[in-house]
């Protein structure tokens, strides 16, 4: 167990729970300025599909080299320097004027938005004990949702107010003075184990005992990351584009309830990990968004009624999405706990670029929310089997994770 002074105990938490409010709210940002942005270019809101996904190309990219980086310059830092470049990037991102050059500039906001996490959780997680870390990974990753919620609830007020630059503008001077506060406060952390350079290398992820368990985690990553970031980055265009009602300024209210969802979904199932593990809840929480995605799909309900659904769905996604990150933790031991984390949301973004990059097709083609919608549910039902069997053997009571050597030092 990692042992940290009390005072910078009771910050850790707190600041990573906020690098990851910036980080929510910039991945969601563009996303509602498509509909203005496609509007002011004279483009159809498709061709903003590169820049859209390719963010998540670079999250890949961050997530992945997380470990490594966090091996050598220790977590703290890469967490800092994280939020500095998508802070940078998201600065630029209004002074661009070609499609071709915000896409590169996305792709490095992307690999801000990777890196930060599984530094965060990992970090986070060693700040408390053990019978914790379920909860604390949850509550930490809560920060994402409610970045969510707070882009859907002033991108409105900010592009009707000042323009569509307003919300890159502001939160990106914002989040950069936060990158000084996290370089300063958060500890400086430096892992040594015996593992040396196989601590941060994958092929620890796939030795005997852990191979088959870290393959389903992938797998379920995946599809449960693609389906939240499908609806989270095309939801507020087709509300606008193919007459469900919605205006400019209403149409970030859907990236609103999505967050809201997730922020309550993500709470109980933070709570309820306390008391019965996140592996016993994992399972529940995707059924969940099954349910509300095929209720959003054929309800007949107005557009208050379908944020109430859309709400409900964002419970169950990022409740799914949050637990897979939980159980990377639970299943790791410490050495391998950020390059584990880091390679589950990893696979994780990975399906971030393959499901909005599928949505566009039903975007382009001008087809409704529910065709969006219920194109979800197939890919959701292989991630309940995957999450039955992801319950039935819990990593801690397989005797896959071991105590291991690590110290911290401010």
């Amino acid at each position: 167990m990692t042992s940290l002074r009390p005072t910078v105990r009771r910050l850790t938490v707190p600041l990573l729970l906020l690098a990851l409010v910036a980080d929510g709210y910039d991945t969601a940002a563009f996303a509602f300025v498509v509909p203005t942005l496609a509007r002011e270019w004279g483009v159809h809101p498709a061709a903003l599909t590169v820049p859209l996904v390719i963010a998540n190309v670079g999250a890949v990219l961050g997530f992945v080299l997380c470990g490594w980086l966090s091996a050598r310059w220790g977590r703290s830092a890469v967490i800092a320097l994280s939020v500095a470049v998508f802070s940078l990037g998201t600065l630029l991102l209004p002074l661009v004027g070609s499609i071709a050059l915000m896409s590169v500039v996305r792709l490095v906001i992307g690999v801000g938005f990777g890196a930060v996490i599984p530094a965060a959780v990992s970090l986070a997680s060693d700040s408390v004990s053990v019978k914790m870390r379920d909860s604390v990974a949850i509550v930490v990753l809560i920060g994402l949702s409610v970045g969510f919620t707070l882009g859907g609830l002033t991108g409105g007020p900010l592009i009707a107010t000042l323009g569509w630059h307003a919300v890159f503008w502001l939160p990106g001077a914002v989040c950069l003075v936060f990158a000084l506060v996290l370089w300063r406060a958060l500890p400086r952390t430096t892992t040594v184990d015996a593992g040396g350079q196989a601590s941060a290398s994958v092929r620890g992820l796939l030795e005997q005992g852990l191979r088959a368990r870290t393959i389903m985690l992938w797998a379920f990553a995946f599809i449960v990351f693609a389906a939240y970031y499908t609806l989270q980055s095309w939801l507020p265009t087709l509300l606008v584009e193919v007459g469900a009602g919605f205006t400019l300024q209403q149409a970030p209210l859907a990236a609103a309830a999505l967050g809201i969802g997730g922020i309550v979904g993500g709470l109980l199932l933070a709570l309820g990990s306390a008391w019965a593990g996140v592996h016993r809840l994992i399972v529940v929480v995707v059924v969940v968004a099954v349910a509300f995605l095929v209720a959003t799909a054929v309800a007949p309900v107005g557009r208050l009624g379908l944020l109430v659904l859309l709400a409900g769905v964002g419970a169950g996604l990022l409740a799914s999405c949050n637990a897979s990150t939980a159980m990377a933790v639970r299943s790791y031991g410490d050495r391998r706990r950020t390059t584990g984390v880091g390679w589950t949301t990893g696979f994780g973004r990975a399906g971030s670029i393959v499901g909005p990059a599928l949505g566009s097709v039903v975007v382009a083609l001008d087809q409704g929310v529910g065709v969006l919608v219920l194109g979800l549910v197939a890919p959701l039902l292989v991630a309940c089997v995957l999450a039955v069997a992801l319950s039935r053997r819990p990593a801690r009571a397989a005797g896959l994770v071991q105590p291991e050597p690590v110290s911290l030092t401010d």
